[in-house]
């Protein structure tokens, strides 16, 4: 009985959030989470460099703006790569030349940028 109480519990919760909008799926952020450990203190210094500089950095805004989005942070990042379809095919390259410019300037190591890029080319697009 004591299950069957927790598992209802568990689904209204997230239930709840969803339909709220606090779902808390957001791919750029796991991208860090999976591909580094932020106990690491020079990886969590790079994921904290990269995510402040999201906001002022002039090609994400200029690039996001070309299809009426705003740009502050991951959230915004992973709905613009989500969106991809929807850029001219050269904001789409200069959105995934940015993020890889970003990452290097951030300090992630080699290996990690590569798999940060392949994680983040791996996010599911739509129109």
């Amino acid at each position: 009985m004591l299950l069957a109480a927790s598992s209802v519990a568990i689904s209204t919760s997230i239930v709840t959030k969803e339909a709220l909008g606090q779902n808390t799926y957001e791919p750029v952020s796991d991208c860090f989470k999976q591909n580094g450990s932020l106990q690491d203190l020079d990886y969590r210094a790079s994921v904290g460099d990269f995510e402040s500089a999201i906001p002022g950095d002039q090609v994400f805004v200029n690039v996001a703006k070309s299809i009426n989005l705003p740009m502050q942070g991951t959230v915004d990042l992973y709905i613009l790569i989500e969106k991809q379809k929807s850029l001219s095919d050269d904001n789409g390259s200069k959105l995934f030349d940015e993020i890889s410019n970003l990452l290097a300037s951030s300090g992630f190591t080699a290996d990690q940028q590569n798999n940060h890029g392949n994680c983040f080319s791996n996010i599911p697009v739509y129109a």
